[in-house]
């Protein structure tokens, strides 16, 4: 099967922590075949807030898409990852576990879009993505390379590897 690609995020302390605990529990369940590096970056979206760490993580799904999905709200949940309805989709969190990509899939249902529909225009997901992504891979439906999609990418934040590594 193709690997999937899901991307940690947390900007509430202790925020290596809350990416090393989403690690141990997606490894739960599904095989982990490359971590890159602990990136820093501003808060995207949002005015004053702390800055986030993220992390991509490529693994061999071991369950569908939909499924996956389930488990990586379920994990939220477990870190105790708030999300209030009233607020802006963009708020403070101890952990985030998005899909980037599920191989070369292209998904749209009420719950899930994959390939992710924002990553492409976000340096933090971007850069730690090909870190890991194999060489000659191209995003499913455009066509374009991650370089490509790194040179295209409107985002202006800055974002920095972090000295904690993996």
């Amino acid at each position: 099967m193709d690997k999937a690609y899901i991307l940690l995020g947390s900007n509430i302390q202790p925020r290596a922590g809350y990416l090393s605990q989403a690690r141990e529990q997606i490894a739960l369940s599904q095989h982990i075949i490359s971590i890159s590096s602990i990136y820093e970056s501003e808060a995207w979206g949002m005015e004053n807030a702390d800055p986030f760490l993220n992390q991509v993580l490529a693994i061999s799904p071991q369950l569908h898409a939909s499924d996956l999905l389930r488990s990586l709200k379920a994990i939220e949940a477990k870190l105790q990852r708030a999300r209030d309805p009233k607020v802006s989709a963009y708020q403070s969190r101890t952990i985030d576990c998005d899909i980037l990509l599920f191989g070369s899939q292209i998904i749209s249902t009420a719950d899930l879009t994959i390939p992710h529909p924002l990553f492409h225009l976000r340096k933090f997901a971007l850069i730690p993505l090909a870190e890991i992504l194999p060489r000659g891979w191209q995003h499913p439906s455009s066509g374009l390379s991650i370089t490509q999609l790194l040179h295209l990418c409107p985002d202006a934040g800055w974002v920095r590897k972090h000295e904690i590594s993996k």
